[in-house]
């Protein structure tokens, strides 16, 4: 696994690394509500005492 956290990458980067790749998942028809949603989520960046933190697992193989 691989940790990131508020302190190393900011709270604004790790929050676009967490929800980046999911926005484009959201159907259009949807797309208006959740992007207030994420702007609301955003909100916490502007707390100086604010954390966070995700775990990336990932994988490394060989094709035969």
């Amino acid at each position: 696994m691989l940790p990131g956290t508020s302190q190393d990458l900011g709270l604004k980067n790790l929050l676009d690394i967490i929800t980046g790749w999911k926005r484009a998942l959201i159907p259009a028809s949807q797309a208006a509500e959740a992007e207030q949603d994420l702007a609301d989520v955003y909100t916490i960046t502007t707390v100086p005492e604010a954390w966070g933190a995700a775990g990336v697992f990932y994988t490394v193989g060989k094709k035969p």
